[in-house]
Parts: C-alpha cells; structure tokens; sequence
C-alpha cells in the first residue's frame, strides 16, 4: 500500500491538551513540566502521533524550521525525527 492509495489517509477528529504535568525535581534533575495531550483520530499507524508530537516540540524549540514541518508532510519525504 503506497501514500497514494485512499485506504492511507488517516484523520485527526480532536487534538486537545490537558493540564500540565509538574514531576518534581531532585538534586540530579530538575523540575520538569510536561504536557499531556488527547488525539482522537481514525486509525492512526503505529507511532505516528508520537512522532506528530516531537516535530512540534522539536519546531517550538527552534530544533526545525517551519519549511522543515511542512516538507515532511509531503507524501514522497522521508524523515527521522526524536522521538
């Protein structure tokens, strides 16, 4: 099954973050705030929101660009990201 075939498009119905997690800190690590998020979609293929959710932060930390994000929404573009 290729990118181009129907039976491979897949939808987001609901994106939604939650309330901020705080885990406390030690004298190792320091406090980390985390923010969970709720995605309702039709079938979605493994990994794939983990992998939504690190470009996002990886373009909100400046890691990519915005050019970046948008080709790697391409159907022919192949891309390794942090997860």
């Amino acid at each position: 099954m290729g990118a181009d075939n129907a039976s491979a498009t897949r939808y987001i119905l609901k994106f939604a973050p939650l309330e901020p997690v705080l885990v406390p800190g030690n004298d190792d690590q320091p406090e980390t705030q985390w923010i969970p998020v709720q995605v309702t979609g039709q079938s979605f293929l493994l990994n794939q929101i983990r992998k939504m959710i690190s470009a996002a932060v990886d373009h909100a930390r400046g890691v990519v660009s915005s050019e970046q994000v948008n080709q790697s929404m391409r159907k022919d573009c192949r891309m390794k990201v942090n997860v």
